[in-house]
């Protein structure tokens, strides 16, 4: 827990620089970046869910041993694979420098959405450092790669270019093909673009999760009879508790009440946007696997929350709003989320883990 606290210790020390102008937004970012990097990239692959040890790991070690026919023959995420290769062939099997490697492009996505769209950073990395997005970095190297792409597909499509959108989404989905269901965006931002989503599409997710499960778990058969690569949808069928849904659920209400009467589309996008994320969650209750279809809609949270706290009026209001809400989600990861995550105690790579 030491390095949980002397990481938010650290991010307490740049506020206070930058708000004194001694370190100017980019520089600050930079910092907070480097900080996540080392924690996530620096790891003990057994920290997580065990699927950097007994996926990914075991992957690269296939891939050095049996080269590019592995590859070839294996279909799934095919760039991360043929980016595993490519390491295999340059830095041989050098785990810990391929953990870290690949858990840089996340951690640069969050920051660089963080800096160009957070009016309060400070706030924003908490969020990110203090929820399933920031613990997700340790278990799920193929999603996390997904999801820095589909960041910039969002950034992209800010920017009306909608080419590089589909491209980054393709790309995205060479990672993790979970991506491809980035691809409701536009038609979602053009005829559903309403703060109400914020309420509709949570409530219906909760309502099938718990009340429709049988209807759900038969979509799930569907789907691995589309396609096989899915199987581990029926044979690994643990659910998630709903503690994920209510956290991202209060977020996202919060942002929706605070910027209710704000003419900001930018915030409409992301409540919007947040709202498919958030449906998702609670049908993890049936099938996990649905929160990694959720993860990729919910970081544009992250920007939109503090954000949606600069329309209240009264500077002491918000203040205090701002002040708890970081309390809430310190103490949120440090006596929960990092116990149920399997990020406690925090090991380094070289150190032996306990068992």
């Amino acid at each position: 827990m030491i390095m949980y606290i002397a990481n938010y210790l650290a991010f307490g020390i740049i506020c206070i620089l930058h708000k004194l102008n001694h370190l100017n937004k980019k520089v600050s970012c930079i910092l907070f970046a480097l900080l996540q990097i080392a924690i996530v990239g620096l790891r003990h692959p057994l920290m997580g869910l065990h699927d950097t040890q007994f996926v990914f790991l075991r992957n690269l070690t296939r891939i050095y041993h049996f080269g590019i026919d592995f590859v070839i023959e294996n279909t799934k995420d095919r760039l991360f694979q043929f980016l595993s290769y490519f390491f295999t062939r340059i830095f041989g099997l050098n785990e810990p420098l391929y953990v870290f490697l690949f858990s840089i492009p996340y951690i640069i996505a969050i920051t660089y959405l963080i800096y160009k769209y957070s009016n309060n950073i400070f706030l924003s990395f908490i969020l990110f450092t203090s929820t399933s997005l920031f613990t997700t970095s340790f278990t799920l190297m193929r999603q996390i790669n997904a999801m820095s792409m589909l960041i910039f597909a969002f950034i992209a499509l800010e920017h009306k270019k909608i080419k590089s959108f589909y491209v980054l989404v393709a790309i995205a989905s060479l990672f993790h093909l979970v991506a491809v269901v980035f691809l409701i965006v536009p038609f979602l931002l053009k005829y559903f673009n309403k703060r109400i989503i914020a309420i509709i599409l949570p409530i219906s997710g909760l309502v099938l999760g718990l009340f429709f499960s049988p209807f759900v778990g038969r979509f799930v058969h569907f789907v691995v009879d589309i396609n096989e690569r899915f199987t581990h949808m029926i044979t690994r069928r643990q659910g998630n508790n709903l503690t994920p849904f209510f956290v991202f659920l209060t977020i996202l209400l919060a942002t929706a009440f605070f910027s209710s009467k704000a003419k900001n589309e930018f915030l409409k996008k992301c409540v919007t946007i947040a709202s498919v994320g958030v449906f998702f969650l609670p049908l993890a209750v049936v099938n996990r696997e649905f929160a990694r279809v959720g993860s990729p809609f919910l970081p544009f949270l992250l920007v939109a929350y503090p954000n949606a706290l600069d329309y209240i009026k009264r500077e002491k209001y918000k203040l205090f709003i701002q002040i708890i809400s970081t309390a809430v989600f310190i103490i949120y990861f440090l006596f929960f989320l990092i116990h149920t995550t399997g990020l406690y105690p925090y090991v380094p790579f070289w150190r032996a883990y306990p068992l």
